[in-house]
C-alpha cells in the first residue's frame, strides 16, 4: 500500500492540511463523493416501494449495500446487516429493543473504557427497568482488566457491552475471552466497533459477539449511516425499535365491539428493523467506501498505521515532558499523549490550538470517554493523533516538530 498514491484520491489534501483526527471522522475519497453524486443525478428514488425503473435500480443498490458490508466484515449474508444512523443511534435502538428482556435485579455490564455512546443507553434502560449497571475497571495502561470483569460477571448478568478498540488509547479488547465470560452465564455480548471496523480485518462470526456496531463516517463513508451486525436468530427476536412504513407486511385495522383491533405482520430481517425511508445515499456512499477498503486490504491498512504510530511514539518520547497514554508498541491507529510542564500538564486544548496554527488537525479533551480519561489521571484530557491509510511519515514528523516547538515556546 502506497499512502502517497492513496492521497491522490482525497481532494481535501490539496489544502495542505495534516489531518490526524481520523478517530473522529475520516476523509472521503473521490470515488465515494462521486458515487453519492451519481445517485442523486441518475437514479434518486425510494426503496422497496416503486416498480418503475429507477426505483428498482435504487432498491437493488440498497440491497447490494447490505451484501457488500456483510462481505467486508465476513458476515454470513446481507440479512445479518442492519443500517441505522450511526454507532450512537444503533446502540440506542438496540438498547430500546433489548430493554423488554430486562427486569428488576438484572445486571448490565460495561467497562470504564467505553465511549459515552456505549455507556448512556445502557444506563438509561437500567434505570427504567430497575436493573443495575455494573462497571469494570482497566489496568494502569488503559487495557481491560479481565480479572476484575470475571469477578463481576454472574448469573444476574444479562447484557455485556464493550468497546472493541478504545477511542482514547487504541487498546484492543480481547473479545474472545470476554465472549466466553458472557456466554458462560447466558449474557448477550454487544460490541462497539466504531474504532475497529475501519482499521482491523474482521470476522464478526468468529469474535464471539452477538451484536457488532460501527459507523460509516469513520471508514471513508458519509455521515449519518452506521451498521449493526447481529446473529440472525437474535435479529429475528428483536422488537423493532421504531415502527412505521417500510417494515410492514400487513396492517389490519377494524372496529370491533367498541374498540379498535390492530393486527400487524412485519417483514423479515433486516427490513423489519429499518423503519421509514432509509439513508439511501449514505448506503450508496458506504458501499463504495467498503469496496475501496477491500481493494486496499484492511491488513495492509493496519500494518501501515502501526508503523506510523510506533514512529510517533519513538519521536515523541524524545521530547521533554511528553507522556504517552495507553499501551506501547502495539498495532493501533492512534496515540494519545500529554505534556508535563513546570507547573503541571499543559492544557490539551492549548496544544491542539497551537497545532491548528500549523494546519495540523488533532483532537483534544476527553474524547467522549470522560470516565476513562479521568480514571487514567488526566482530568483536563489528552491530545489524540489518529492515523489512517492516507497518512504518511511526513505527517508524523510535522506533528512531532510542532509539539517540540510548543514545548520550547512554553
Amino acid at each position: 500500500m502506497d499512502p502517497y498514491t492513496v492521497r491522490e484520491d482525497f481532494p481535501i489534501f490539496s489544502t495542505g492540511i495534516v489531518y490526524l483526527d481520523n478517530a473522529a471522522t475520516s476523509q472521503k475519497p473521490s470515488q465515494v463523493i462521486e458515487a453519492i453524486s451519481e445517485y442523486y443525478r441518475r437514479f434518486n428514488s425510494n426503496v422497496h416501494r416503486g416498480t418503475y425503473r429507477i426505483a428498482l435500480e435504487t432498491t437493488e443498490a440498497y440491497e447490494d449495500a447490505h451484501r457488500i458490508l456483510a462481505s467486508l466484515i465476513r458476515a454470513r449474508n446481507g440479512d445479518e446487516i442492519v443500517f441505522g444512523g450511526g454507532t450512537t443511534s444503533l446502540l440506542n435502538a438496540l438498547a430500546r429493543s433489548l430493554s423488554i428482556q430486562l427486569g428488576e435485579g438484572d445486571e448490565l455490564l460495561i467497562t470504564i473504557a467505553e465511549h459515552h455512546s456505549n455507556i448512556l443507553p445502557w444506563a438509561r434502560i437500567a434505570k427504567r427497568r430497575k436493573a443495575q449497571l455494573v462497571v469494570t475497571d482497566v489496568r494502569e495502561d488503559g487495557t481491560i482488566d479481565l480479572e476484575d470483569m470475571e469477578s463481576k460477571v454472574d448469573s444476574r448478568t444479562r447484557i455485556m457491552a464493550v468497546t472493541h478498540v478504545s477511542n482514547v488509547t487504541g487498546a484492543e479488547t480481547p473479545l474472545r475471552e470476554v465472549s466466553r465470560l458472557a456466554h458462560e452465564v447466558g449474557a448477550l455480548l454487544i460490541v462497539d466497533g466504531a474504532q475497529a471496523a475501519p482499521h482491523i480485518p474482521l470476522d464478526v462470526g468468529g469474535l464471539g459477539a452477538d451484536f457488532y456496531v460501527f459507523s460509516g463516517h469513520k471508514m471513508l463513508g458519509p455521515s449519518g449511516i452506521g451498521v449493526m451486525w447481529g446473529r440472525h436468530d437474535l435479529l429475528e427476536d428483536l422488537e423493532p425499535p421504531e415502527v412505521g412504513g417500510g417494515i410492514i407486511r400487513s396492517v389490519k385495522l377494524r372496529p370491533d365491539v367498541g374498540e379498535l383491533k390492530l393486527n400487524v405482520s412485519y417483514l423479515d430481517v433486516p427490513w423489519r428493523l429499518e423503519a421509514g425511508t432509509p439513508n439511501i445515499e449514505g448506503a450508496v456512499g458506504l458501499t463504495e467506501a467498503a469496496k475501496y477498503l477491500m481493494r486496499i486490504g484492511l491488513e495492509n491498512i493496519r500494518e501501515h498505521e502501526g508503523r506510523l504510530v510506533r514512529a510517533a511514539e519513538e519521536k515523541l518520547a524524545g521530547i521533554r515532558g511528553v507522556k504517552i497514554v495507553g499501551p506501547r508498541r502495539t498495532d493501533r491507529s492512534m496515540i494519545s499523549f500529554v505534556v508535563q510542564g513546570k507547573h503541571g500538564y499543559y492544557n490539551p486544548h492549548a496544544m491542539a490550538g497551537f497545532l491548528s496554527s500549523r494546519n495540523i488537525a488533532v483532537r483534544s479533551g476527553h474524547h467522549c470517554a470522560q470516565p476513562l480519561v479521568e480514571r487514567l489521571g488526566f482530568s483536563q484530557g489528552t491530545v489524540r493523533a489518529s492515523f489512517y491509510l492516507y497518512n504518511t511519515i511526513e505527517d508524523v514528523e510535522a506533528l512531532v516538530s510542532a509539539i517540540r516547538d510548543f514545548v520550547g515556546g512554553g
